[in-house]
């Protein structure tokens, strides 16, 4: 039988991760990344990993919700980077809160892929071109 946590354990860590995304005054933001993905989000990335882009959070980052023994914690609207820093293959994320103190790594890959962040079409950035991220929903099931 599966490992499931009660729905108050689940939304309780949801709701950590929103107030870890804005703890800050400012927004929290996604840095994309090329590269093999550090062991822990606490590892600093170093010169294996070239930056593409920066997707910023709504200041109000997400909404917790549970329903149908799923919580979702379904993010607001982002602010996409207009010009891309660099070309290159996402390989995964860092998500920031608005004083760059790092609250979680996410793996980054294109649509069907199975990453936790799917790019469309694919996770192919282009340095000058436009990176955004057009809806996040985290969601755990009971």
């Amino acid at each position: 039988m599966p490992l499931r946590f009660a729905q108050t354990l689940r939304e309780s860590r949801a709701q950590a991760l929103v107030a870890a995304i804005d703890a800050a005054a400012g927004a929290g933001y996604f840095n994309f990344y090329t590269g093999v993905q550090p062991a822990t989000p606490e590892t600093a990335t170093d010169g294996s990993h070239t930056l593409l882009g920066t997707v910023t959070c709504s200041v109000n980052s997400a909404t917790v919700a549970t329903a149908g023994g799923v919580t979702s914690t379904t993010f607001d609207t982002f602010t996409a980077d207009s010009s891309a820093d660099a070309t290159g293959l996402a390989s995964w994320a860092r998500l920031f809160d608005g004083d760059d103190t790092v609250v979680a790594d996410f793996t980054c890959g294109g649509v069907g892929s199975g990453a936790n962040l799917e790019l469309t079409p694919t996770a192919q950035v282009y340095a000058g071109g436009s990176l955004n991220i057009s809806s996040l929903v985290i969601s755990e099931a009971a």
